[in-house]
C-alpha cells in the first residue's frame, strides 16, 4: 500500500471516529435514549443475521452483506447504530461525492418496539453531517424511496429537490 493510500485511509478512519462519537453526543440528550454508533463489523453482520427478522418494509429490505461487500471504498462511512441492550436499531451507508456526503442507503430495525423508532433519519443525517464537515464537504444528498420520504426530508429537514438533465433527482441540503 502507498504511503499516500494509507494516510487517506486513516484521514477517513479518524473522521468516521469522530463522527460516531459526536453525533451521539449530539443526539443523545435530543432523545434521552443511549446510542452508540460504530462501522460495520463481523459482530454487526451477527446482530442484523439474529435480530433482524425476514420480513422486513418493501422500500427498504437491502442486503446489507452485499452492500458492504460491493462498497469497499476507502472513504466510505458505514452507520451501525445501536440501542439500549446491544440491540441493532437502524443501518445505512454514506458515501463521498465532489462536495457531498451522499446517504445512499438507509433501513432502521423492522420491529414496532425498536428504541430508536423515528429517530433513524436525524441519526443518520448527523452522523453523515459530522464525516462530511470532518472532510470539508459543504452539502449532504439522499435519494429517499418513496414520496412519503420525500415530504419527510424537504418538511422536516430542509432538503432541497435537485432534478439535473439526464440524472436522476436527489435531495440535498447544506452541512
Amino acid at each position: 500500500m502507498s504511503r499516500e493510500l494509507a494516510r487517506a485511509k486513516e484521514r477517513y478512519a479518524s473522521a468516521a471516529l469522530t463522527a460516531y462519537r459526536e453525533a451521539a453526543l449530539n443526539l443523545q440528550p435530543v432523545f434521552g435514549v443511549p446510542i452508540l454508533l460504530s462501522g460495520w463489523s463481523r459482530r454487526v453482520e451477527e446482530a442484523y443475521n439474529n435480530q433482524w427478522p425476514e420480513m422486513r418494509h418493501p422500500d427498504a429490505g437491502w442486503d446489507w452483506h452485499e452492500i458492504f461487500r460491493r462498497h469497499k471504498d476507502p472513504d466510505r462511512f458505514p452507520i451501525v447504530m445501536w440501542g439500549p441492550n446491544d440491540r441493532l436499531c437502524g443501518l445505512s451507508l454514506v458515501l463521498t461525492t465532489g462536495r457531498a456526503v451522499e446517504v445512499r442507503f438507509l433501513e432502521g430495525d423492522p420491529r414496532s418496539d425498536c428504541p430508536l423508532k423515528g429517530r433513524r433519519i436525524p441519526i443518520a443525517l448527523e452522523a453523515a453531517a459530522c464525516y462530511g464537515q470532518g472532510l470539508g464537504k459543504t452539502e449532504i444528498r439522499v435519494h429517499p424511496v418513496n414520496d412519503a420520504l420525500e415530504d419527510i426530508y424537504i418538511r422536516c429537514y430542509g432538503f432541497i429537490k435537485e432534478s439535473p438533465r439526464g440524472e436522476k433527482p436527489f435531495f440535498r441540503r447544506a452541512i
